[in-house]
């Protein structure tokens, strides 16, 4: 998965209908340790497959967008 090697920029629309363009990872190193996901166990919770949780690397927080919504994805930045 490109988003746990590298940061990508993802373009999008918003609910609200406006274009947002996002750099954002899963990797590790660039997530500040106290904005490090928190892992949970196996407690049976359904995770929507809908959305995309990513880590915004501009703005230093979690964000998440529509899968469907997405129209480009740009990746070796």
């Amino acid at each position: 998965d490109f988003l746990l090697d590298e940061i990508i920029e993802v373009c999008f629309t918003k609910k609200n209908g406006d274009e947002r363009k996002m750099l954002c990872t899963l990797k590790s190193e660039h997530i500040p340790a106290y904005n490090a996901p928190i892992l949970e166990d196996e407690s049976g919770t359904v995770e929507n497959k809908s959305y995309m949780n990513v880590f915004d690397v501009e703005n230093n927080g979690w964000r998440s967008f529509l899968i469907d919504n997405v129209k480009y994805i740009k990746t070796n930045l």
